[in-house]
């Protein structure tokens, strides 16, 4: 296996962001999961979504791909990925 191959392999194991937000909101949605683990994910949810920072400003040198998207287009990015990807 090339070296790019290899590193392309291996990098397919590893979650990205987007994946992880798709995650989250499949357990709180799911409603088997539990209030304990619904709730721990709304929260990581916000969190990514900057609503808990105090400074409105903050998110405007963070790196995320999504902090340029507004609220709308981010639901609707990932309910378009978790229609892709099932």
């Amino acid at each position: 296996m090339s070296g790019k191959s290899k590193k392309s392999a291996e990098n397919s194991k590893v979650a990205d962001v987007c994946e992880i937000t798709v995650f989250w909101t499949e357990v709180m949605r799911d409603e088997q999961s539990e209030l304990k683990d619904k709730l721990k994910v709304s929260e990581l949810l916000a969190k990514v979504q900057g609503a808990f920072s105090d400074d409105k400003n903050s998110g405007e040198n963070e790196q995320s791909p999504f902090s340029a998207m507004s609220l709308e287009e981010k639901l609707e990015f990932m309910e378009n990925y978790v229609k892709e990807h099932r």
